[in-house]
């Protein structure tokens, strides 16, 4: 019989895995909200984030309760969870969209800072480039041109 004391911080270690669910619910509710994902993504998104779940739930069974999963489990991850979400989600919510925003626009300056030069250089070697691209496969064209025209030859030759 596992004693009254245990029980209730088995408890509060459900509440507090509950809360952990919350702050992961919104911080996928920001990311989803800015990407906007079409349907595959988003789908696989979801799944993620299920096995997520899963895997936070199991570990906060296995370390609070022994994997002994009895009702007030559910119940403390249900407390936690809706206490999250009336009391600070709007909040943390708001704070995880400004902060996405934030990153993201700030990968972006990265990336194009970044790749500046190589775009300046393709812009300015990209006539040269296609030249002797051209230039190299003239001959081939030729080829191919005689090769072809041969064929109309013989197409001619075998009707008559």
């Amino acid at each position: 019989m596992i004693s009254l004391k245990l029980q209730f911080s088995m408890f509060l270690i459900m509440i507090l895995t509950g809360v952990v669910i919350g702050f992961l619910y919104d911080f996928y509710r920001a990311l989803r909200g800015i990407t906007r994902p079409r349907s595959l993504a988003t789908n696989l998104g979801d799944a993620l984030f299920v096995v997520l779940l899963g895997v936070v739930v199991l570990g906060a069974l296995m370390f609070g309760n022994w994997c002994d999963l009895r009702f007030y489990a559910a119940v403390g991850l249900t407390v936690g969870f809706l206490m999250y979400m009336a009391l600070v989600s709007s909040l943390v919510l708001s704070i995880y969209r400004e902060t996405l925003t934030a990153v993201g626009c700030g990968a972006l300056r990265l990336a194009r800072a970044v790749t500046a030069p190589l775009r300046a250089g393709w812009r300015i070697f990209r006539k040269p480039v296609a030249w002797v691209w051209n230039l190299a496969l003239a001959p081939l064209r030729q080829l191919k041109a005689r090769w072809q025209g041969d064929d109309d030859n013989d197409d001619d030759q075998d009707r008559r």
